[in-house]
């Protein structure tokens, strides 16, 4: 089952490299985008596209582990609560 999981990755991976490759090839097109206060250089359509894709996953994945890393805080406290609660309800336990 491993190997037919790794094949099936591999294969992804390969499929993945060439739709971005042919994507590239067909859109050569160059553009400048317009930061409000700076025009970036001319830069092939695909690759910006590629960079605010890639960009945006790394944005997604930093909410994310700030949304994880609060939620584990908020546990812990809820955990020292239930032990402080549960403490005072059957006594300390040795």
């Amino acid at each position: 089952m491993q190997f037919l999981k790794k094949i099936f990755l591999f294969l992804f991976f390969i499929l993945s490299a060439l739709v971005t490759f042919i994507f590239i090839t067909r859109n050569p097109d160059l553009i400048a985008i317009d930061f409000f206060f700076y025009k970036s250089p001319y830069i092939p359509f695909s690759i910006w596209l590629i960079l605010f894709f890639i960009f945006g996953g790394i944005l997604g994945l930093l909410t994310s582990y700030y949304f994880l890393f609060k939620e584990r805080k908020l546990r812990k406290q809820v955990e020292k609560r239930l032990k402080t609660t549960s403490e005072l309800i059957t006594g300390p336990s040795n």
